[in-house]
């Protein structure tokens, strides 16, 4: 994963790769990465802060710097990039049952009790997934997205949120600044007004 988040941080738009080279790594990335969630997930255990880095990696290129001209960094990603994107926030959010129960375990009812693994990763999704919606507020204070990348963004950012507890967002709030709490308010209403529980299921 280190050579992902090595590669994802090369794949922005002030590198030595044309536009079109660019958006192509960051869909290799997505997928490679989406890869290891869907196959390996329980292999990673409680990795989150390898998970968190690459998912911050990723997440930084989909925003244009306010600085950049308009020139430099249109068309780099789109909505493509931010789909595949958001797609990863789901996987880590809301898996499917598959990606984190163990390929050799016996099914039985008892599965679907409190010990049911697709519980478990949410939770464990949700005590650290916070991190990543800080960086996502970081990043609009530096840069802007565009409508259509915001769009399709949305699917995951609200499904990493409806795992988040309200404890932990309070815990987040404190941790910010003047600046990036002004930045999570707005995100917050958003997705009490529009977005709670409209990422499952997506």
């Amino acid at each position: 994963m280190a050579v992902i988040t090595h590669c994802a941080s090369d794949s922005n738009p002030t590198s030595d790769y044309t536009p079109k080279q660019n958006g192509l790594q960051y869909l290799a990335l997505c997928r490679v990465f989406s890869t290891i969630l869907a196959f390996h997930r329980t292999r990673l255990g409680g990795r989150y802060h390898l998970i968190l880095l690459v998912m911050q990696a990723l997440l930084r290129p989909l925003f244009i710097p306010f600085q950049a001209n308009q020139a430099s960094s249109k068309e780099t990603y789109t909505a493509i990039h931010a789909k595949a994107y958001s797609h990863l926030l789901l996987q880590l959010a809301d898996p499917p049952l598959s990606s984190v129960s163990s390929r050799n375990r016996k099914k039985s009812s008892e599965h679907h009790s409190l010990n049911d693994p697709t519980k478990i990763a949410k939770s464990m999704a949700g005590q650290h997934l916070h991190y990543l919606i800080m960086t996502y507020c970081d990043c609009q204070l530096n840069g802007r997205l565009t409508q259509e990348v915001r769009e399709k963004l949305r699917p995951g950012i609200w499904a990493v949120l409806d795992v988040i507890s309200q404890e932990t967002m309070r815990v987040m709030n404190a941790g910010m600044d003047k600046a990036g709490r002004a930045v999570w308010r707005g995100l917050y209403e958003e997705w009490r007004r529009d977005g709670r529980g409209a990422g499952r299921g997506r």
